[in-house]
């Protein structure tokens, strides 16, 4: 079971929280694949924080482990 959580600051108080819109895997391995760090997980939303702060600022968490590494893609 893939648990997704989110964590990150808002620029604006009033701006609503992080909402994942899509993603593209309810599971995978966790080995293999580049540098064996399992599978690729892709995750589309809003309210982020800004690109620059992916991976610093804002951290996406599976099981409550941190991602091996972010790769922004653009909007």
């Amino acid at each position: 079971m893939l648990v997704l959580l989110l964590a990150g600051a808002l620029a604006d108080p009033v701006q609503s929280g992080p909402m994942v819109l899509y993603t593209d895997v309810l599971s995978g391995p966790n080995v293999g694949g580049e540098n064996n760090n399992g599978a690729y997980l892709s995750v589309f939303g809003k309210n982020f924080g800004s690109p620059s702060g992916l991976g610093k600022v804002t951290k996406v968490f599976i099981g409550g482990a941190e991602v091996a590494s972010y790769r922004y893609l653009g909007p």
